[in-house]
């Protein structure tokens, strides 16, 4: 303690030179973080699972075999006509950027294969009404070939007077719409929901080291198909996939912690001016905070060399952490104004509580390092980092601004101000059990929830998108994959297809054609056969179309009666132009038929190598990939999906199993993390205070925080998730400073009052409410997670300050022999 003392007085009487060395170290701080800043914003690396981990060899296998699976982007052209979605992706694609690579873009329903041989793919009803069109066409020509367009369709009718479509023709219309809707399909599908979707996908390669890694590339897609969302047609055109997903999220999370960090800056300055009341103090607090983030910045350069989209939290967290250490020593100061040596008396009185302070929120922090939570490891080992700079510079700036421009006023500042109820000791305790119970029984009502979509911002157009594409039955990144073998296939995707929570299960024989394909070919190399028989259509011998009029006329109802006088009033020029739109209609649609009539049952060799590298792992096994059938953005859905697939499958892989998987590393993280924390915290404060009766009465009031706050989770129907998990290590540093600070002076001062006549209740309260400040403006977060870890810091700071103040005391005062005995084992 000596050294402490000595080390505040020399900082307080040499203020100019401990001013400029720290000035001069916060330069080359700040110059070193910027130029070093790094950012790895890839969520595949803030969970490193353990090798044993199942579902994570199945998915980085699917990973490596099929890599064009991730990291894709969706334009998505929807709406009720299948030709103008399909129509509108056509404009889109023709006007594709050069910044897309034609390599980077795959377009699966426009296959070639699929699209040349459509006849194979049509169910089996379609299919006759087609062959019922086509085979009187075939029967057709022959005698048009023979006779003429025009002569021998009136001779036709002389047979068959009634036939609608063959007088359709004559008047110069192609009546087999059937016949033309086949012959130039569009490739949009019809979804479960009605809608016809047509899609197009994009290969993305996300700068993981930029702030936002696949800001420009999604900002270039959204530019390239801006200009065709405005259409007559009720098209909808919009982009979604994991890429676009995730690019939202990260915006607006990094949005939250931005909005935070300037509402904290201004919170932080209030707070501390009207909590302090002294502008020397709330100067020193702002410089602490603006040089320890810089100092800090620097250190986590050093030592973890990047930050991940967890750890930059830290740059937020720091405001509420550092502010306690400093609002601790500088109200101490100001306490001790009257004292020969303000800053020196200080440091006997809260040196011990901010060093024990820091070690033990260090140990907090630095226990998620060694657990699987990559993430979070990396955000302790800063923080640790963090704890330390704080500590340093709160016992040297501070002490040299005070040097240079005097001490707080002690003016307004008395600490007999505060009260605080007392129910007597038994009472107390009493009260403290009964909660705790309660609470330990409600606790276990707060879940887990570990779905990234129910984070997300659900009214994004990528977020509508994706549940209608869910509920389309179309491919999505909720998909679960898992690889059989191909004789298998057939079996597993029926068993697959029984389960309640899979809506479809698609596999590379989606992409053959359906039963039956020997006898549909049979049927179309007969009408092939007959059509080949027919050589191009004659022009009509006019002397041959006015005696078939004549002819014809006599047994006509009174409606083709009319048709016909109409053509006869035509002159030998107008005949002879009718005679050539019919040849011309003829003429197209035998070249229509001729390639459907040709085309031949596709083959798995036959398809491109860009749709088989899509669903068959270079092993040979096929892909099998399934959807869910109701909404996976929490995690009841996830749930109900993935543990019905696995009663089918044991080796899936996909962003479903890997929420679910991380979900489990998770939570086995916060419990191994929880337990070294705890351990670790006992066994320092054990071998400082020489006992386990001292730390058991810090550590109570930490633990019963946790547990009411999360109880009050409970009753108020939220959870953790991958975001406000956060809210753990948080209480656990917090909570821990605070309740040493408050055993540390109630032993010192040897009393209840004495504590509360003190400066710590007030750096305690002060601290809380800047941390509270800090982060329930993230409530104001479009991003989910972020607004969540903001509302339950708002619960959870003022339970622990209530639980710390009204708890330890009382615990001191009925063990008052812990005290005496400390006070004789420390004389």
């Amino acid at each position: 303690m000596r050294l402490l003392e000595g080390w505040v007085t020399a900082c307080f009487e040499r203020p100019r030179s401990v001013l400029l060395a720290l000035l001069g170290v916060t330069a080359l701080a700040g110059w070193f973080g910027t130029t070093q800043f790094q950012l790895n914003s890839s969520m595949d690396e803030v969970i490193l699972p353990r090798a044993s981990a199942a579902w994570f060899g199945h998915d980085e296998y699917l990973k490596t075999a099929f890599p064009r699976l991730r990291n894709v982007a969706l334009i998505v052209a929807s709406g009720p006509s299948a030709n103008a979605v399909s129509a509108v992706l056509d404009e889109v694609l023709t006007a594709r950027p050069g910044a897309i690579a034609p390599g980077s873009l795959d377009t699966p329903m426009r296959d070639p294969v699929l699209r040349d041989n459509v006849v194979y793919y049509l169910e089996e009803r379609d299919f006759r009404a087609l062959m019922d069109g086509v085979e009187p066409v075939t029967q057709l020509l022959p005698v048009l070939a023979q006779q003429g367009a025009l002569a021998g369709l009136l001779g036709v009718l002389s047979a068959d007077p009634d036939n609608e479509s063959l007088w359709e023709l004559v008047g110069g219309d192609l009546p087999l719409d059937e016949l033309e809707e086949v012959t130039d399909s569009a490739p949009a599908l019809q979804g479960n929901d009605g809608q016809f979707y047509d899609i197009a996908l994009v290969d993305v390669r996300p700068d993981f080291g930029a702030q936002l890694p696949a800001a420009e590339v999604v900002a270039t897609l959204q530019d390239w198909i801006d200009p065709f969302t405005e259409n007559q047609d009720g098209v909808r055109l919009a982009l979604t996939g994991d890429v676009v997903l995730a690019n939202e999220e990260i915006s607006d999370a990094l949005g939250g912690v931005k909005l935070a960090a300037t509402l904290s800056s201004v919170f932080l300055a209030l707070v501390v001016a009207l909590g302090v009341r002294s502008w020397v103090l709330t100067l020193g607090m702002l410089l602490l905070i603006a040089v320890g983030s810089l100092w800090t910045h620097a250190l986590a350069m050093v030592t973890v060399g990047q930050y991940n989209t967890l750890s930059l939290a830290f740059l937020v967290m720091f405001f509420g952490l550092g502010v306690d250490f400093g609002l601790h020593y500088g109200l101490a100061v100001r306490e001790s104004a009257a004292e020969k040596s303000a800053v020196a008396a200080a440091v006997r009185s809260t040196g011990v509580a901010l060093m024990l302070s820091a070690a033990t929120t260090a140990i907090a922090f630095l226990s998620f390092t060694p657990t699987e939570y990559r993430g979070l490891g990396e955000l302790g080992i800063i923080s640790a980092g963090g704890m330390v700079v704080a500590l340093f510079l709160t016992l040297t700036l501070l002490p040299a601004l005070f040097g240079w421009l005097g001490l707080p006023s002690i003016r307004g500042a008395s600490g007999s101000a505060w009260r605080w109820p007392s129910l007597g000791v038994r009472t107390t305790l009493v009260i403290w059990v009964l909660l705790g119970l309660v609470a330990a029984s409600e606790a276990r009502r707060a879940q887990f929830d570990y779905s990234v979509a129910g984070l997300r911002n659900l009214d994004t157009p990528a977020m509508n998108l994706l549940k209608d594409l869910q509920t389309a039955g179309f491919s999505t990144e909720y998909s679960i994959s898992s690889l059989v073998i191909p004789e298998a296939a057939p079996g597993i995707k029926a068993r697959l297809q029984q389960l309640d929570a899979v809506g479809y299960v698609h596999s590379i024989d989606d992409f053959l054609p359906v039963a039956g394909a020997d006898s549909r070919a049979a049927e179309l190399d007969s009408l092939s056969a007959a059509m080949g028989l027919v050589d191009d259509i004659r022009p009509s011998s006019l002397e041959q179309v006015r005696g078939q009029l004549t002819a014809l006329g006599q047994n006509l109802f009174a409606d083709e009666g009319r048709a016909l006088d109409e053509l006869a009033a035509l002159s030998d020029q107008q005949l002879a132009a009718r005679d050539d739109r019919i040849r011309g209609i003829l003429g197209a649609l035998r070249e229509s038929l001729t390639p459907l009539l040709l085309a031949e049952p596709v083959t798995l060799d036959a398809l491109s190598p860009s749709l088989r590298d899509r669903w068959i792992a270079p092993d040979g096994r096929y892909r099998l990939e399934l959807g869910p059938s109701r909404p996976t953005n929490n995690r009841e859905g996830l749930d109900f999906f993935v543990d019905q697939v696995n009663t089918v499958i044991d080796n899936g892989g996909g962003r479903a199993v890997i929420e679910r998987g991380v979900g489990t590393v998770v939570v086995r993280a916060f419990a191994e993390a929880s337990l070294t924390a705890l351990v670790g915290i006992a066994l320092l404060l054990a071998f400082y205070y020489r006992g386990i009766v001292m730390p058991v009465v810090v550590v109570l009031p930490l633990l019963l925080t946790t547990l009411i706050t999360f109880a009050v989770m409970g009753w108020m129907g939220l959870s953790l998730n991958m975001a406000n998990v956060l809210v753990v290590p948080l209480i656990f540093g917090l909570g821990i400073d605070s309740a040493i600070h408050v055993a540390h002076r109630y032993q010192s001062l040897g009393s209840m009052s004495g504590l509360l006549a003190s400066s710590t209740p007030r750096a305690v309260l002060l601290s809380a409410i800047t941390t509270v400040a800090t982060f329930a403006s993230l409530m104001t977060s479009a991003h989910r997670g972020a607004a969540s870890l903001g509302q339950l810091l708002s619960i959870a700071i003022p339970i622990m300050v209530i639980v710390t103040f009204s708890l330890i005391p009382i615990l001191l005062e009925g063990l008052g022999w812990i005290s005496a005995g400390w006070r004789r084992s420390r004389a």
